[in-house]
This record gives structure tokens, sequence and C-alpha cells, in this order.
């Protein structure tokens, strides 16, 4: 992908934007970009752990998202790739991350994670920290809605196991790992 702010310039950072529901895998994937490639993982749960001490306090979502944004831009702004753990399934939340990646020049690649619904309700119902079952439910009908607009919002879109394969074949990924698209296709823009 050509950079927006230098179009001479294929970006080097990368912001992996994973969008799932509840129980689909987001963070154990995450864990696994991190293990194999070293990219930081900014986890929404996890800022609103620091904000409240509480993962699940939705009402300390705003302040999260607030030191997310922050974590975030240091990565970007000193060359780091950087994975986004949150649901993502609604427009306004991506758009978040989204923009940030545009004002630092990074590209944008997005990871739908999206199993059955009972799949997600399954290993949601196993975890230390359930969400309810009609929230899961939502959030992946909105992940189900986001299928037919996520390729017009990010530069490059992956499927969950798209990157599971990249993760076992790539050591170093580039943007042509992840994209698979050469040079000459990123300076042209095809």
């Amino acid at each position: 992908m050509v950079s927006t702010t230098d179009p001479g310039r294929v970006c080097p950072v990368t912001v992996l934007l994973l969008v799932g529901p509840p129980g689909a895998g987001k963070s154990t994937l995450a864990g696994q970009v991190r293990r194999r490639w070293g990219w930081p993982v900014v986890c929404l749960d996890v800022m609103r752990a620091a904000v409240c001490g509480d993962a699940a306090d939705l009402s300390a979502t705003a302040l999260a998202v607030q030191l997310a944004v922050t974590a975030v831009a240091e990565h970007l702004t000193v060359g780091r790739s950087v994975v986004i753990d949150a649901t993502n399934a609604v427009a306004g939340d991506r758009r978040t991350w989204l923009d940030l990646a545009a004002r630092h020049g990074a590209r944008t690649v997005a990871v739908l994670i999206l199993p059955s619904l009972a799949t997600c309700q399954a290993r949601n119902a196993g975890r230390t920290r359930v969400v309810p079952a009609e929230v899961v439910a939502t959030m992946h009908g909105h992940v189900r809605g986001a299928v037919a607009v996520l390729p017009g919002e990010v530069d490059h879109l992956l499927t969950a196991a798209a990157l599971r394969r990249l993760l076992t074949t790539t050591p170093d990924p580039s943007p042509d790992a992840i994209t698979g698209r050469s040079q000459r296709q990123h300076r042209e823009g095809t």
C-alpha cells in the first residue's frame, strides 16, 4: 500500500485491527502475533482494567479508548506495528483506529474473526470474565454486518485462518507478505 501522507513511500508499519465478537478468539490470535512477530498488542479490556480495575466495566470504555489511542500513537510514532485487540464491530469504533493509522502513514489490515454464534457463546461461557449472552449475540450480528463494508475501510482484509498461515510461514512480515502484493503493485496502487 502506498502511504497517504507520502505517495512515494511504502508504509513500514501496520495497524492490525482484529474484528470479532466476544469469544471469537481475538486475544488468542493477538497473543500469537505478539509471540511470533513481536508486535505489541493494545487490548481494550486491559485498558478498561487499568482505568477502573474491571475489564468488564463498560462505563470505563471512553477513558480506556483514550489510553489505547495514546498507546497506539506512541507505537506508530516510533515506527512499530501494533495489534488492536477489541471487538471493532461498529464502524465508529474502527474509525478511531483507521484515522489514527492515517495520521501516522500506517497501513491498515483488518482480520475478520467470525466463528459461529454458538462457538462464541460456548467460548464465552468458559471464560473467567463472562460477557452477557445477549451482548455476544448483538456483537456477532454487528460483525456479520461489517463483513460487507470492511474491504472499503481498510487497506487489506484477512481472515483469521489467513493470518494464522502467515504466522506459521512468515518470520518477519513485510507489507508484501501480508497483502501478497509486489512493491510495484504497492507503488502503482493496484
